[in-house]
């Protein structure tokens, strides 16, 4: 049951398996020095994945309001793995409501890992809200090619995100 794009499902199985290029993973292999391994986010903690990725503040905020708009009770964790076990874990009757809920968790990681680059390669600036809008509008658009029809257009569907819950019960 494919929830995201390929290269997305696939950069979520290397981050799964420890395998991304974090900032504590190139210092391991001594491409970069110890005192450049602090998260890209928060500046506060060696930035390796579940930090990234799942507790770092930054982070941490943006899936605390993701899992609000859900509906879903969350927890921390100590690993991205634990994270998403947690989060498919959660009760939801319907289909596309669970399906959208995965497809959340897919669309955070991955924008998460590329606001990361784009602040390491391009210098861009971190952006909370606008990041947590671009992860709605993935998760809608990533809804137009499922199997499954949604009866709600990409737009209304990435404006009324908090609605989903209240959609598809």
């Amino acid at each position: 049951m494919r929830q995201a794009t390929p290269k997305v499902e696939l950069m979520m199985w290397l981050a799964s398996l420890g395998g991304l290029n974090t900032k504590a993973m190139l210092c391991r292999k001594g491409i970069i020095s110890p005192q450049a391994v602090y998260c890209t986010f928060c500046h506060t903690q060696e930035e390796d994945i579940h930090h990234l990725l799942v507790n770092c503040l930054v982070s941490r905020g943006i899936w605390e309001k993701l899992a609000a708009e859900l509906g879903y009770n969350i927890t921390r964790h100590d690993t991205l793995r634990q994270h998403y076990e947690s989060w498919i874990s959660q009760r939801v009757r319907n289909k596309i409501r669970k399906k959208l809920c995965i497809a959340t968790f897919f669309a955070a990681t991955w924008s998460l890992w590329m606001q990361r680059n784009a602040m390491v390669f391009d210098h861009q600036p971190l952006d909370t809200a606008a990041l947590t809008h671009t992860i709605c509008w993935r998760v809608a658009v990533w809804s137009r090619y499922w199997k499954e029809k949604i009866s709600y257009t990409s737009e209304m569907l990435a404006k009324n995100f908090s609605s989903i819950p209240i959609l598809f019960s």
